[in-house]
C-alpha cells in the first residue's frame, strides 16, 4: 500500500531494511558478529511507518466501522507484543528471581573486594558495573565478545604487560526461559585459575598477570571451552570472538 500511495516513501522504507542487513552480513564475514533479532532495531521506525499506513486503508475501506476495527487491530497487536515479550523475557515484567539479584550482589562485592586496576575484563557483564559501585578499581579494560578485531584492538591499545584476566559466565542469560538456570558448579577450566560460584554466576580469575594479548586470548578459548560444556548461552560466541581474534594477531 505504501509502494502504491507513496512510492518515494516505499523506496526508502525498502533501502532501510535492506542496506543495514547487508552491512552486518558483509561485517559478520570477517569479525563474527551474529545476526540477532536485536538488529531489527535499525528497521523499526520504518517497519511501524510501513505498517500503519496498511492500517490506515484498512481503516478506509471498512467506512464507518473502520476505527472500531482499527482500534480492536492495534489492540491485539500490542496485546500480542506484551505476551511474546513476556514469554521470551519474563524478567523485564515481572523482574528477576531473588535468588539471581543477591547472588549477582555477592558475585560484586567479590570482585570489589579483590579486583585490582589492571585486570582484564572480558565482556560488558553487568557484574562489573555492580562490582565498580562497590570500589572496584577497575580501568578502562573491557573487551568486547562479539567482534574479534574491537576484541584485538582494545588488548593491543591497553599494551603490555597486562594484567588479570576475569569473566563472568551466566548460567541463567538465555534466550529460551525453560533453559535458565539459578545455579552453576564452581570449576575451572584447570590448573591457572581461580573460581568463585554465586547462584548462577560463575566468576573467573586468572591466578597472575596474562602479560600478553596472545595469552589471554587463548586463556579465554579455554573458559569458553569449559563454559560450553557449561551449556552457557553465550559461550559459542564468546570462543568464535576469542579464537578469531587469535587468528588476527597471529596473521599479524
Amino acid at each position: 500500500m505504501l509502494a502504491r500511495r507513496r512510492p518515494e516513501a516505499a523506496l526508502f522504507v525498502g533501502a532501510i531494511a535492506v542496506v543495514p542487513t547487508v552491512a552486518l552480513l558483509v561485517s559478520r564475514s570477517g569479525t563474527g558478529l551474529f545476526l540477532e533479532t536485536r538488529h531489527l532495531i535499525f528497521a523499526l521506525p520504518f517497519f511501524a511507518a510501513a505498517l500503519a499506513a496498511g492500517l490506515l486503508e484498512i481503516s478506509r475501506r471498512a467506512g464507518r466501522a473502520g476505527f472500531p476495527l482499527l482500534a480492536a487491530i492495534v489492540a491485539g497487536l500490542v496485546a500480542a507484543q506484551i505476551a511474546w515479550g513476556w514469554s521470551t523475557t519474563p524478567w523485564l515484567y515481572a523482574g528477576e528471581p531473588q535468588v539471581r539479584e543477591d547472588a549477582r550482589s555477592d558475585a560484586a562485592a567479590w570482585l570489589a573486594s579483590t579486583a585490582q586496576a589492571d585486570d582484564i575484563l572480558f565482556g560488558y557483564e553487568p557484574t562489573y558495573l555492580d562490582a565498580w559501585g562497590e570500589g572496584a578499581p577497575y580501568g578502562r579494560l573491557f573487551v568486547p565478545r562479539a567482534d574479534a578485531a574491537l576484541a584485538l584492538e582494545a588488548l593491543r591499545e591497553e599494551g603490555e604487560p597486562l594484567g588479570r584476566g576475569v569473566w563472568v559466565l551466566d548460567a541463567s542469560d538465555e534466550l529460551d526461559a525453560r533453559r535458565e538456570r539459578l545455579h552453576v558448579p564452581e570449576m575451572t577450566p584447570g590448573p591457572g585459575f581461580e573460581a568463585r560460584a554465586f547462584g548462577p554466576f560463575l566468576v573467573l580469575r586468572t591466578d597472575g598477570p596474562v602479560g600478553d594479548a596472545e595469552t589471554f586470548l587463548n586463556e579465554t578459548v579455554r573458559v569458553e571451552r569449559m563454559a560450553q560444556d557449561l551449556e552457557i548461552g553465550d559461550a559459542w560466541v564468546n570462543r568464535s570472538t576469542a579464537e578469531e581474534a587469535l587468528a588476527l594477531l597471529r596473521r599479524g
